[in-house]
């Protein structure tokens, strides 16, 4: 539950732990970024100190949000209809590079040069 990792996380900077408050800093990252509050994930996954997990909840994020543009432009079939979602593709293309996937980076330029 939020509420008792926020505690605990409260109790562990009281009494200075730095072992245990960066180990509790990692384990909030990642229940955040698995319950889908990427906020708070990031926060946490900063103050942890790991650059591995700040990586991997920027990445996690990245991808939830290119899926639910991939959705918006799912039922796409014509040209018109793609130039009006030519914003969409454009964030697509944004978030695959953000994410280093070179193949969905290259899909969506190419869709970008066809509209």
């Amino acid at each position: 539950n939020a509420n008792n990792f926020e505690s605990a996380i409260f109790y562990l900077e009281k009494i200075e732990d730095k072992s245990l408050l960066l180990n509790a800093y990692h384990n909030g990252a990642i229940y955040y970024m698995n319950n889908g509050n990427f906020q708070k994930a990031k926060y946490y996954a900063e103050k942890s100190g790991n650059k591995e997990i700040v990586k991997t909840v920027t990445h996690t994020e990245c991808v939830k949000e290119y899926n639910e543009l991939l959705k918006k432009v799912s039922g796409v079939k014509t040209l018109d209809d793609a130039k009006r979602h030519k914003y969409v593709y454009q964030k697509m293309l944004d978030l695959a590079g953000k994410m280093g996937d070179s193949k969905l980076e290259a899909s969506a330029r190419e869709t970008l040069e066809k509209i």
